[in-house]
This record gives C-alpha cells, structure tokens and sequence, in this order.
C-alpha cells in the first residue's frame, strides 16, 4: 500500500527492448500495473536495439511498440522505425501529462 501511495500521481516513462516491444508482455502487465497504483505512464518498446541505439537513428529489426496512457498499444512489425534520439527529438524537454 506504501508503494501505490508513492507512485500516485508520478509520470513514468519507461523504454525497453523486446520485453515492452510485445503488446502482450510488459506492454500491458508493466503499464498496467503502474497505471493501476496512480501513475501516468508512456511506454516505448523497440525490440533489437542496444542502449546506444536511444542516441542515433536506427531502425528495429524485429518491431516496435508505444502506449500513452490507458490508449492501446501501437504496434509497428519488422521493419519498423527504431528509436528517435532523444537529444535531437521533436519532443518535449520536459514531461507531459499522459
């Protein structure tokens, strides 16, 4: 009860490899477990990449995954579009809201 009250209102970003690139793994159990305690939560899954890869361009080899909040999962087969690099990305510095 300590931990749901903690997470409460938190604004989780949580990226990953093929564990989150599958709807049906932690895509869901993750997601919804946090969301389930309180958390607003953006998940992102490439399957293939190596943590350098979150850096530079480079497309996924075996498929992609993200969900925002409690949207479904948007799935991308392989070849799907890697990772964006976080410091030349279009996104927002700073967290939004899920």
């Amino acid at each position: 009860m300590a931990l749901a009250a903690a997470i409460a209102g938190l604004s989780i970003l949580i990226i990953g490899d093929s564990h989150l690139s599958q709807p049906d793994y932690l895509m869901s159990s993750l997601h919804d477990g946090l969301q389930r305690q309180g958390a607003k939560v953006h998940s992102i899954g490439v399957c293939g990449v190596q943590p350098y890869d979150w850096t530079v361009s480079k497309a996924a080899s075996c498929g992609s995954a993200e969900r925002i909040g409690n949207k479904p999962a948007v799935v991308s087969p392989a070849p799907a579009p890697g990772p964006r690099p976080w410091r030349n990305s279009s996104r927002p510095s700073t967290p939004t809201s899920c």
